[in-house]
């Protein structure tokens, strides 16, 4: 099955073409751009390269935000317009997830023992000492699958990580979700894009959390992880998303009693949005703002 893959969510413009799961060719150019210019560019360099037509691909894996409000515009409507010529189904991926798989993908390749339970946070600066973020459970041998342990959320960052710091401690020997609801021996923390001057240092989170801490920073591309989960989903693709629904990060800080397992959804073109800060935010860009293509 062959995947395109876009991401113009951050300052990095990336493209990819995947394969049986795995990326062939790729392309990422830094700092901000004219992305309506530089995007087709690049699609048009890969299909090139790798010689496969618009027409021969099976499917679009997408980032959809939260990021930059032009650079997701564009992205999205690239996505839209090659889905709907060609009957492509597209699978739309959060900036947070996309960062937490690439951290994975690293850590698999730098460590040469088995990796101990890990935690993967994945944060964006939102400015003025704000930040989005979301925490994912790595798949051990015995569950072989992705959990959500903090829900995608945007607000203060003493705020998340007071929030995180309750969730490692919440329900460690109880069963939730049919899996060990345990607290992971190590956390890695990463940013999609720049870090800020703001952030706590490792030795601070350490001594905060009492456990291994790995930071990473300038996360801008495609993990292998997600050309995998994204294939059974574009190779079965049914539309599951209402045209008129909205995607939103919450302003609350809700923690999840439940861990959730990470689940990609496949939509038509028409289905595709953004995803927005907060509900208010959403509603004035769509009343006040052309909005995507939907046909």
């Amino acid at each position: 099955m062959r995947i395109l893959l876009i991401n113009t969510a951050l300052d990095h413009c990336v493209t990819a073409l995947s394969e049986g799961g795995k990326i062939v060719c790729s392309l990422e150019t830094p700092g901000r751009r004219a992305y309506a210019n530089l995007l087709f560019r690049q699609i048009r360099e890969l299909f090139d390269a790798d010689t496969v037509a618009a027409n021969e691909i099976d499917g679009i894996a997408c980032v959809n935000g939260p990021g930059s409000f032009t650079g997701l515009r564009v992205g999205l409507a690239a996505a839209k317009g090659l889905a709907l010529v060609h009957d492509l189904p597209i699978a739309p991926v959060n900036t947070l997830l996309n960062c937490c798989l690439t951290m994975y993908d690293a850590d698999v390749r730098e460590r040469m023992t088995p990796l101990p339970s890990t935690w993967y946070v994945s944060l964006l600066d939102a400015r003025n000492e704000r930040l989005y973020g979301a925490a994912y459970a790595a798949p051990v041998s015995d569950r072989p699958h992705w959990y959500i342990e903090h829900e995608p959320w945007v607000g203060a960052a003493a705020d998340f990580f007071d929030c995180l710091e309750q969730r490692l401690t919440d329900g460690v020997v109880s069963l939730v979700g049919g899996r060990p609801n345990c607290r992971p021996e190590r956390l890695v923390i990463g940013w999609a894009g720049a870090r800020p001057e703001y952030f706590p240092t490792e030795e601070e989170l350490t001594d905060r959390f009492g456990l291994e801490i790995a930071m990473r920073s300038g996360i801008y591309g495609f993990a292998e992880t997600l050309v995998e989960m994204a294939v059974p989903v574009l190779s079965g693709m049914l539309p599951t998303a209402e045209a008129d629904e909205i995607a939103v990060l919450s302003d609350e800080v809700d923690l999840p009693s439940t861990p959730k397992r990470v689940e990609l959804t496949a939509v038509n073109a028409g289905n595709l949005l953004p995803l927005y800060v907060s509900l208010a935010q959403a509603e004035r860009f769509l009343a006040t703002s052309p909005s995507l293509p939907n046909s």
